[in-house]
């Protein structure tokens, strides 16, 4: 079993998934982060990684819902 470092101030469900083997989660969920920060959150590939994540984590991933949140940000 692989020792986690930092575990303060994480979220419970990143330091659970963190044995499952998420990682490929985490690098489109950045991908997915960087174009809404370019103002590009609703352009053809982000849409393909918001898809790709929420098949993999669920609809209801938490992540997905600060995406939202900065979705509204950035896209004004």
């Amino acid at each position: 079993m692989e020792y986690i470092e930092k575990l303060y101030g994480r979220d419970a469900n990143d330091i659970l998934s963190y044995p499952m083997n998420t990682k490929f989660i985490n690098k489109d969920l950045e991908k997915y982060f960087e174009l809404i920060e370019m103002g590009k959150g609703k352009s053809e590939s982000a849409i393909e990684y918001r898809s790709k994540i929420e098949k993999e984590s669920g609809a209801d991933y938490h992540e997905l819902a600060k995406a939202d949140v900065l979705l509204t940000f950035y896209e004004e």
